[in-house]
């Protein structure tokens, strides 16, 4: 079975948005733990390859 990619329903430059709201209360370091647990590899249902380029799209627009 594929491994659920996280982009796949939602819109990639909503994530602009969603950082500038995030950075504004919190730090890299903590969103990149945060989304870690959130999208966990044990739990086994997402393509870690893709979580981890998510995150630091993120990242990157903070």
């Amino acid at each position: 079975m594929d491994k659920y990619d996280p982009w796949h329903e939602d819109d990639f430059e909503s994530y602009e948005d969603i950082a500038k709201d995030v950075s504004l209360m919190t730090d890299k370091t903590f969103i990149e733990h945060y989304l870690l647990e959130v999208y966990s590899e044990e739990n086994g249902h997402f393509d870690q390859d893709n979580v981890h380029a998510m995150i630091g799209e993120i990242k990157n627009a903070i």
